[in-house]
């Protein structure tokens, strides 16, 4: 599948789905949350593990990048300064590239809102980051408490930030598929309890299976 195909596919997903897909691994921590609420974010990986505190390295990954890319980086968790802000989402944006997670923080949130460039990140903070030190691009990172290799998939939603390993994107989307047709099932009226068989979950856990 090419890229366009993947992004086809997953469009019609939900991180929740994909999470059953994954039986619950690969989903980032709660705190990383998006800036644009109702806004999915879809795209491969690219991996920036910057100098904390120091965003140089995400400007390079900015001009290096190939269109389509969601920038994944690796803040260790610094909250106290931005990654990135509005000037530097609107040049990302020329760019080709579609957004950005991050393990630490951003700012000018109003700005980013308005380029409709969604960032998924741990904090908002008003003080930039400096430009003084490279670290490094395409490389593993950790982001969100998960591992992310350039390349994974990544699908961000109001429920957080999934991340799909690239060899295991065809079991996955089956996986969010039958996920999803149990939920379209419930919707048009299925009973919950007979239908997940819940009543012999309940039964099991209590020492009474119900046959």
């Amino acid at each position: 599948m090419d890229n366009r195909e993947i992004v086809r596919r997953l469009e019609v997903l939900h991180a929740a789905s994909l999470s059953d897909g994954l039986k619950g691994r690969n989903v980032m921590a709660a705190y990383i949350k998006p800036i644009i609420p109702g806004k999915t974010l879809i795209g491969p990986a690219y991996t920036v593990r910057p100098v904390p505190g120091d965003h140089l390295t995400v400007v390079k990954a900015m001009i290096e990048a190939p269109p389509g890319s969601v920038l994944v980086i690796d803040d260790v968790g610094c909250t106290e300064v931005a990654m990135a802000g509005e000037m530097m989402c609107t040049f990302a944006k020329k760019q080709g590239i579609i957004g950005m997670v991050i393990d630490g923080a951003t700012r000018d949130v109003a700005g980013i809102r308005s380029l409709g460039f969604q960032v998924f990140c741990r904090a908002i903070t008003s003080r930039s980051a400096v430009e003084e030190s490279l670290g490094q691009v395409q490389v593993p990172i950790a982001c969100g408490g998960v591992a992310v290799r350039p390349g994974d998939w990544i699908l961000g939603d109001d429920d957080g930030v999934v991340v799909v390993p690239a060899e295991s994107l065809e079991e996955v989307i089956k996986g969010a598929i039958a996920s999803e047709k149990i939920d379209e099932a419930l919707r048009a009226g299925a009973d919950y309890m007979s239908f997940v068989d819940m009543d012999k979950i309940l039964g099991t856990k209590e020492g009474k299976v119900q046959e």
